[in-house]
């Protein structure tokens, strides 16, 4: 078999013409790189861009055949990934409308093909609206074949006491004289099974199996499966998949509603937003970098929707690898009123599923027009995930696997646009009285521009300490955090910017998945301290806390000694600071740090009016970066109290920081860790090293 790319084409897209692209690419990021429109996530130029899309747009390439690729028994193209209806033409002569960006197309073009140069065309009808762009998510393929090739594999591990036996489904298409299929496992250690596939069928038993957690560990856990088909003694196919073994079970009466590999699953989930094509930013690598922030962020699920998400084999991979779980949402296109209408959507679906089938971070199939069959669907492809209706994954059964929609429970309209902290609660006036306080107590104006995410931000980094102590008393637990991707042209609260520096949510993620952390809730001049404890052991610390000035000095300074119990959220202690500002709450905040002996866990402050309220005095801050190699320490000091102060380097270097959007509470410098990719003179990282504070964005 012989497997042939097509990534260059040349794209034409309104009045300009015979642009070079490579897919995956768009048509509004072909025309951002090469400088024809403005890059659209900097600034308000996205309000500026012309709607490129509205005449539709062709994609060119030409295929060069040779006789030996023309000779052979069978050419298709395997074309997905389209997000727009598009015509395909070989040679000028139509091959095929394709509809849906889901389903992965293969076109019989053997008779429309000869020797020589070949042209392929992807034609877009228009689409209107700024927002509707012509995207393409994965390479074109010229498949060619004799004889007989492996159409299907799907490997489906079974779980009694501690063994597993993998069953291996192959199914083939095209003719073999006697065929002869074999398939080979090897595992993380190096030990090697097989089997002879008859009918289609076969297995190998696995006595101490390794299982695939979403635990960090993917990339040790994984077997290699490789399935060689023979004719008579020719080898004519092999096929190599990544595998994982897991079981997976879903019980939305139980808490939490999902388990994997008989171990409890709490998701702290990212939604999967909309790709940055534009290069050179959209690479291999820059893919891997985001997914391994999110996992260092405690990022253990991505949830898939039916919207903006057409997954590459290359992200599954790194999910499988990283030790991500997916949720995917299917896409719907309406229930079918004809026979002839369900045939298709019946086969749509199918081929759809098909892109997830050995992939171990799938474990979740939501939604559909048609359970009954999704269901069937999902027994031939995906028999070791589990299907959650749409009904299940709302508000009332299953919030570990819930949509944003769900979100307004508890946020604003302004922090749903900013982050879709989803959340689910059984009805609890206390509690929901609580969240409301936090959140409340974090409210920024939306005139910050992109500082407002940071209060949807701090919102999911509280919401997840705080549905994480509800194990006993909910049906499911889980928190969608907001997106994973490049940033949307409104504000979005991903991991990466367009420039490939980190993003607040990276940070309060992590801080999220921390085993313990203590923050604060002002109620006028009353705070209240609360801790969430997630270790199986009780938590001793000490509490340190300050009343301090605007400018950084202490008015009051204390400590108090506190226990909290395993797995639990509580107030652990208030304080009432009237008496030491009296009527001034404008111009004090209460610092805060939890430490146990020399080790300090967590630090914060909390102002007591919101922070459109507070009068914030130029801190004035002070940085300074020492290191070699690829290791560095931004030391910062600053003359006043700095609220969510940004360390970013505005240049080329991608640098990654283990800590931001921190306070400056008093005159103690605060010390961060910078990595870069490669070594960088220390001269160029202090050209480029920029601080900023909510002080500063506030005035720009």
């Amino acid at each position: 078999m012989v497997i042939r790319e097509i990534r260059e084409f040349k794209l034409s897209v309104g009045s300009y013409t015979d642009i070079s692209v490579c897919v995956p690419c768009s048509a509004l990021s072909a025309l951002v790189g090469v400088g024809v429109l403005p890059e659209p996530y900097y600034g308000t130029n996205f309000n500026e861009l012309p709607d490129v899309c509205r005449d539709g747009a062709v994609l060119r390439a030409e295929l060069e055949v040779d006789a030996m690729t023309l000779g052979m028994d069978h050419s298709f193209l395997r074309i997905c990934g389209i997000d727009a209806p598009a015509t395909v033409l070989v040679n000028d002569s139509p091959i095929a409308t394709l509809a849906r960006s889901d389903v992965p197309y293969e076109l019989d073009v053997k008779k429309s093909l000869h020797v020589g140069k070949n042209s392929l065309e992807l034609r877009f009808p228009g689409r209107a609206g700024v927002l509707l762009d012509i995207s393409v998510f994965a390479p074109v393929e010229l498949v060619s074949y004799n004889k007989c090739v492996i159409d299907e594999v799907v490997a489906a591990d079974m779980h009694n006491a501690g063994r597993v036996r993998l069953n291996i489904s192959v199914s083939t298409k095209g003719y073999a004289k006697n065929p002869r299929t074999v398939a080979v496992l090897v595992s993380p250690g190096g030990s090697v099974n097989y089997c002879t596939i008859a009918d289609g069928k076969g297995w190998i038993d696995i006595p101490s199996p390794n299982l695939w957690r979403p635990d960090g560990t993917g990339s040790a856990r994984l077997y290699r499966l490789t399935v060689n088909l023979y004719s008579d003694a020719d080898l004519v196919d092999t096929k190599e998949y990544r595998i994982g073994l897991r079981s997976v079970s879903y019980d939305p009466s139980a808490s939490p509603a999902v388990s994997l590999s008989d171990a409890p699953f709490y998701p702290t989930a990212l939604i999967h937003g909309k790709g940055d094509y534009i290069k050179p930013r959209a690479t291999d690598a820059r893919l891997r970098l985001m997914l391994t922030r999110a996992k260092s962020a405690g990022v253990n699920m991505i949830y898939l929707t039916d919207r903006d998400s057409y997954p590459s084999e290359r992200f599954l991979s790194l999910c499988d690898e990283l030790g991500i779980a997916l949720s995917v949402e299917i896409i719907r296109h309406g229930v079918a009123s004809s026979t002839i209408e369900r045939g298709i959507a019946e086969k749509n679906l199918y081929r759809s599923l098909r892109r997830f089938v050995n992939h171990p971070s799938v474990i979740a199939i939501v939604g559909g027009d048609d359970a009954d069959s999704v269901r069937e669907a999902m027994e031939r492809l995906l028999p070791c995930a589990v299907y959650i209706p749409e009904l299940d994954a709302s508000v009332a059964s299953s919030p570990s696997l819930m949509t944003p929609y769900t979100a307004g429970r508890f946020l604003s309209s302004d922090d749903m646009n900013v982050c879709s902290n989803a959340m689910a609660l059984r009805p609890n006036v206390d509690r929901e009285l609580l969240m409301r306080e936090i959140f409340s107590s974090y409210r920024m104006p939306s005139s910050f521009g992109e500082w407002g995410y940071l209060s949807g931000v701090i919102s999911g980094e509280l919401a997840v300490s705080e549905l994480r102590k509800r194990r006993a008393d909910m049906k499911g637990i889980g928190v969608l955090c907001g997106t994973l991707g490049e940033p949307m042209p409104s504000m979005s609260p991903s991991l990466l910017d367009y420039s490939s520096r980190t993003k607040a949510m990276y940070y309060y993620l992590r801080r999220a998945s921390r085993g313990a952390d203590t923050y604060a809730v002002a109620d006028g001049t009353i705070i209240t301290f609360y801790t969430a404890n997630m270790q199986s052991k009780i938590y001793k610390f000490r509490l340190s806390y300050a009343v301090t000035d605007r400018l950084g000095v202490d008015i009051v300074r204390d400590s108090v000694d506190i226990s909290v119990n395993p797995y639990c959220t509580s107030a652990v202690f208030t304080y009432d600071a009237s008496e030491v500002i009296s009527a001034h709450e404008d111009e004090y905040v209460i610092t805060y740090s939890t430490s146990e002996g020399p080790e300090v866990h967590s630090t914060g402050s909390c102002m007591l009016v919101p922070m459109r309220e507070f009068r914030l005095s130029n801190p004035n801050i002070r940085a300074e970066i020492s290191g070699a190699s690829c290791e560095y320490t931004v030391t910062l000091t600053a003359d006043a109290y700095a609220r969510a102060v940004e360390v970013y380097f505005e240049g080329d270097e991608d640098v990654v920081l283990d800590n931001n959007f921190f306070d400056i509470t008093s005159t103690v410098p605060v010390r961060i860790k910078a990595f870069t990719q490669r070594p960088t003179a220390l001269e160029t990282l202090r050209r480029e090293l920029r601080v900023r504070s909510m002080y500063d964005v506030g005035r720009n």
